[in-house]
């Protein structure tokens, strides 16, 4: 009887190691697939992000080209507004709230987006 109560034992042991391994690892192996790539190059509103606002957004939100709408001509506004471009631009693009609206100009790629994200990451970087 105690050797069936030792093999019970060692049976219910060696399940249990299994179970956490397995699901560590699916933990980890997920966690990794949901981090976003991380490039070392730092992103500056001046070099990377001006110039993605102006061929996207003008001349809808820059005044100076006779925009009506709320302007993302200047550093600050951009800072202040990004988490609502990130919003609008990841839209897709029949959403009606995406932007640029009705697609009138070049969107903004993931590549443009993830340099967004890591210039707000890195703490908006001015030139």
């Amino acid at each position: 009887m105690n050797h069936i109560f030792h093999s019970i034992s060692k049976i219910i042991v060696l399940g249990s190691v299994v179970f956490f391994v397995v699901t560590c690892s699916q933990h980890t192996a997920f966690a990794a697939k949901a981090k976003e790539p991380y490039d070392s190059t730092k992103v500056t509103y001046k070099a990377d992000i001006a110039p993605i606002m102006e061929r996207s957004c003008a001349p809808c939100h820059f005044p100076k080209k006779d925009g009506k709408k709320k302007p993302l001509d200047t550093y600050t506004t951009v800072k202040d507004k990004i988490e609502k471009i990130l919003d609008r631009v990841q839209l897709p693009p029949d959403h009606r709230k995406h932007m640029p609206y009705k697609n009138a100009t070049p969107g903004f790629s993931a590549e443009e987006i993830q340099m967004l994200k890591n210039w707000a990451r890195d703490g908006f970087i001015e030139s």
